[in-house]
């Protein structure tokens, strides 16, 4: 909206005159409230809706913030509300902007169907707000836009539900109160309400026994009146984004990164996704947290993907970008923060939601094979990597698109769950091999003249290197590896220039946007599995799980990664009346028994989405 101000100025000839300009409808800041007493008068929601995520804090923390406030430090800084009358103004706005850019995208051109099909999606989804935000419920009701960590301590305390201290010594203690000469212990706001207004006499201080309840709850609003806190209402927010931009300012000195900031405002399908596939509480996982953080057996405590300070939200969106991105898919990428702002959470980007489900469905499944893997001793060290869980989640995606050329025909993968654990640990199994440093993908050590000798003294002239000990059939030789393994780290360090383009394992060691030498070394083994397999008709040493379908004999996309048709319907039937499924510990396709010892009881939902991999 627009407003014009006039503006009378007189020139050099001493003529009046008159500039109309038109000025941006402005922000305005209304003080609604100055103390605790408005908090406990006027309840303030922290609506996931508004501001979905909240990192924990620690007690202590929050019962200095309560202190803070007692003693009179509490008003730094401002908390931020709007009201349900301005939200669902704000709302409206959005809804007629969109159906007026849905009116004026005409034509039948792909561009322009997705421009429509993107504005009736964001249409949609602020219509599904606006009905929210109009419940009878809201009414009079302010939303909490900043300031929610203290918002919900303050109300903690006044609920009595903010744990005492054992030791306050490090934490702002709450201010003195006194009647008369008599200081007045209490370890929360709820304890000193109770002494000061309970209508059980007994628990009243012995000074306000002969008091009147009222007088006694004046005594109590004038002391939370003395904590001061500004309470600001935001008003003539023309747009979520305005509001996004004062959130993002408000909190410019803080530990927000650009990313968390347009993740928590981008309405899109994926964003909105994402968001019903997290927590919006603190102290609780979602499905796939619970996977991602607590099951993988992923190192995630620290760096960019520990749950705090979106890490979540990173990690799922650089797996889903590459994921759906051929170009970067085909080099194992880990797209920058720039690129994901300017893609992924542009407001415009747009997919459906069956990609979405599809995706989700490969990552559940991933994560429980690699929960399961990272218990085997063999794979303990490479399932704590997160490039190795990404690459590997890459790698199933790129298996979907691949393609086997042979002379006359196209062959396409193709496996099944009951082989993922097998085709995972083959995939860690050549990282593995591929990253030891005496790998002729690491060197090239093994085509000199020292090399060469020491090939055909152990005789290893077939496969080109050596990388342990097992490659040397003469155990009376494995003593001299140590001295094999210097010469060889003794010649890459004095031939750089020579052997950089060929080191696997520092690609894959690297935040890269690009693995191609990883990807290279796949597409090696999977050109063996094919050979071996379809043509020579052996067992490959690598990816033989995996089967080889001609694409001339597919006339519908298959679905990767599903149940074969003979677990039939009335197994189905049987196994969804309990609400627990048998799993196995060691899948069947690795070696795994159905014997006791061998068996778990998982989760149902879990189970099913996963496919009982």
């Amino acid at each position: 909206m627009q407003l014009v101000k006039n503006y009378e100025f007189t020139n050099l000839d001493g003529e009046s005159v008159i500039i109309n300009a038109s000025v941006l409808k402005k922000l305005v800041h209304n003080r609604v409230g100055d103390s605790i007493l408005f908090l406990e008068k006027n309840k303030i929601i922290n609506d996931t809706r508004i501001n979905r995520y909240l990192k924990k804090l620690k007690n202590s923390v929050r019962k200095s913030m309560v202190g803070a406030a007692t003693n009179g430090m509490g008003g730094s800084s401002a908390f931020y509300v709007v009201s349900q009358e301005e939200i669902i103004s704000i709302l409206n706005l959005e809804i007629k902007t969109l159906e007026s850019l849905i009116k004026l995208t005409t034509g039948n051109s792909a561009e322009a169907k997705k421009n429509k099909s993107h504005y009736t999606y964001r249409l949609n989804s602020f219509k599904d707000d606006l009905e929210y935000f109009s419940d009878d419920k809201f009414v009079g009701v302010y939303f909490s836009i900043n300031g929610q960590h203290r918002g919900d301590t303050m109300y903690q305390d006044l609920a009595g539900s903010l744990n005492a201290e054992k030791d306050s010594s490090h934490i702002e203690h709450y201010a003195t109160f006194r009647i008369g000469d008599k200081k007045v212990e209490y370890d929360s706001l709820h304890q000193l309400k109770v002494k000061l207004t309970s209508t059980d006499e007994s628990q009243r201080i012995e000074e306000l026994h002969n008091i009147s309840v009222d007088d006694c709850e004046k005594i109590w609003e004038g002391y939370l009146s003395e904590c001061k806190i500004d309470i600001i209402e935001l008003k003539n927010v023309d747009s979520w984004d305005t509001l996004s931009k004062f959130i993002w300012f408000s909190n410019s000195s803080t530990s927000w990164s650009e990313f968390e900031h347009t993740f928590k405002i981008t309405k899109t399908p994926f964003t909105n996704f994402i968001k019903s596939k997290s927590s919006d509480k603190t102290d609780e996982d979602s499905e796939l947290e619970k996977m991602i953080y607590t099951e993988s057996g992923l190192e995630l405590k620290s760096g960019k993907f520990k749950k705090t300070n979106g890490g979540f939200e990173f990690l799922v969106s650089i797996l889903f970008y590459t994921s759906v991105n051929q170009t970067y898919l085909n080099k194992f990428a880990f797209p920058k923060e720039t690129e994901l702002l300017n893609s992924l959470l542009n407001s415009t980007y747009a997919v459906d939601e069956k990609s979405l489900e599809s995706w989700y469905r490969d990552l559940l499944q991933l994560l429980k094979v690699w929960g399961k893997i990272s218990k085997k001793s063999d794979f303990k060290h490479l399932t704590k990597k997160v490039g190795l869980f990404i690459t590997c989640f890459y790698f199933i995606q790129y298996l979907k698109e691949y393609r086997y050329k042979s002379t006359n025909e196209i062959f396409k993968p193709t496996f099944d769950l009951k082989n993922l654990s097998k085709i995972v640990e083959d995939y860690l199994t050549v990282l593995e091999y591929v990253m030891n440093p005496m790998h002729e993908s690491n060197t090239t050590f093994w085509e000199t003249t020292k090399g060469i000798e020491i090939l055909k003294q152990t005789k290893n002239e077939d496969v080109s290197c050596i990388t342990t000990k097992n490659d040397i059939t003469d155990v009376n030789l494995h003593k001299e590896f140590d001295k094999w393994l210097k010469l060889c780290k003794d010649f890459e360090r004095t031939n750089q220039d020579e052997s950089i383009l060929r080191h696997v394992g520092r690609d894959l060691n690297l935040w890269s946007n690009d693995h191609s030498a990883v990807v290279n070394c796949i597409n090696e083994y999977l050109e063996q599995a094919f050979t071996e397999k379809m043509d020579n008709q052996i067992d490959a040493d690598m990816f033989n799980d995996i089967k080889w379908q001609s694409t001339e004999s597919v006339t519908n996309k298959k679905k990767y990664l599903m149940p074969s048709a003979k677990r039939g319907l009335s197994k189905r039937k049987e196994q969804l009346k309990k609400p627990t499924d048998v799993g196995h510990d060691d899948d069947r396709a690795g070696g795994g028994s159905s014997k006791i010892y061998n068996l778990d009881i998982e989760d149902r939902e879990t189970n099913r989405k996963t496919v009982n991999v």
